[in-house]
């Protein structure tokens, strides 16, 4: 029986299950795309190392920037060779970090405080981008913080 990834962040992805199980022709490597790899990428980002950082975000494309970001987290965890491919030790290392006791709700705490580009709506454009006068982030909504936009002329209360 193949091993499978045990954190919500990767469960399930045929293509992260199918490096999990060895399969060297599903590996993550340089100019592919694809969900499976923004996946990879906001588990990078998410682990909050500075040296994993991809300015650009989770793009979905594996280029420079997430190429440095496997390989510097390699390094640091260890695993070899330290190359920007995304392999079974790569996978198994990273699903360990996100399988942890309390991983999933430490994941979702992540998620819930990500902001959504889709929502960021700026405070002068308030009154048209958002009637009920919430300005920020998805998680200042969700949270019920202070919307950024505290003038009348869109309806907010503060």
């Amino acid at each position: 029986m193949a091993l499978q990834l045990e954190s919500a962040r990767f469960r399930g992805d045929p293509v992260l299950e199918r490096i999990r199980a060895a399969d060297t022709t599903a590996y993550l490597k340089y100019g592919q795309s694809g969900e499976h790899i923004k996946a990879v990428q906001f588990a990078l980002i998410d682990l909050g190392n500075p040296s994993y950082a991809l300015p650009s975000g989770a793009t979905g494309f594996f280029g420079t920037e997430t190429s440095n970001a496997v390989k510097k987290f390699k390094q640091d965890e260890a695993l070899t060779p330290a190359d920007p491919v995304v392999g079974v030790g790569t996978i198994a290392r990273l699903d360990g970090k996100w399988a942890l006791p309390n991983a999933d709700r430490d994941e979702w705490l992540s998620w819930s405080t990500r902001p959504i580009p889709e929502f960021n709506f700026s405070p002068t454009a308030c009154s048209s981008a958002s009637p009920s006068g919430w300005s920020g982030t998805a998680s200042r909504r969700r949270y019920g913080a202070p919307s950024a936009c505290t003038t009348r002329t869109c309806g907010a209360t503060g």
